[in-house]
């Protein structure tokens, strides 16, 4: 099967993966700015919808425009913007971009769709009371171990965060959903 994760924001995160028999696999990563007018292009040039004989959804993901690669989703996971409640911090453009995205994912008729996840469920490395440096430095860690860690290289950019956190947001979804292909993989010191 087939998914798709989304990180929308002022930076984009976007990750399709495959999840079957064999566990997880990434199949390819694009991470770029221009914010929610960007993801618009990015879906416009990328995602259409098409009657597919078998599919959970009717998404079909093009990974290369100008190629005849595409594949019909199963699932699409996004994370949900989650607005700040700490003592200073005032709401700015660029930190509410995420919501302006999730505008844009629904315009594109894709609500219906999503399975909305917190941010907070990409870090499941350590102690949820672990402060957030050391939850994505876990993060990058269990990323690397698994040879799955991009780096901004890949996207001409100074990091990888955002396709980091698509690709979390998938690996925490199927956890969540207990794909055991893909917790074999991953997890093998949870085999017992």
């Amino acid at each position: 099967m087939i998914g798709l994760s989304i990180d929308p924001g002022k930076n984009n995160g976007i990750c399709l993966f495959y999840y079957g028999d064999e566990g997880f696999e990434v199949v390819k990563l694009w991470q770029f700015l221009g914010g929610a007018e960007r993801l618009h292009q990015w879906l416009n040039g990328h995602v259409s919808m098409h009657d597919v004989v078998g599919a959970s959804t009717p998404i079909v993901v093009k990974v290369d425009v100008d190629g005849d690669e595409a594949y019909a989703l199963s699932t699409l996971v996004v994370e949900k913007f989650t607005p700040h409640d700490n003592e200073g911090f005032s709401l700015t453009l660029d930190s509410v971009e995420p919501l302006v995205g999730e505008g844009v994912l629904i315009a594109h008729n894709l609500k219906q769709f999503i399975i909305w996840r917190q941010p907070s469920q990409q870090y499941f490395m350590g102690p949820s009371t672990n402060p957030l440096p050391v939850k994505k430095k876990l993060a990058k860690e269990f990323l690397e171990t698994n040879d799955l860690l991009p780096k901004g290289s890949e996207f001409a950019y100074e990091d990888a965060n955002d396709a980091i956190s698509a690709t979390l947001h998938a690996i925490a979804w199927l956890r969540k959903i207990k794909h055991m292909p893909t917790i074999n993989q991953l997890f093998p010191e949870s085999r017992g």
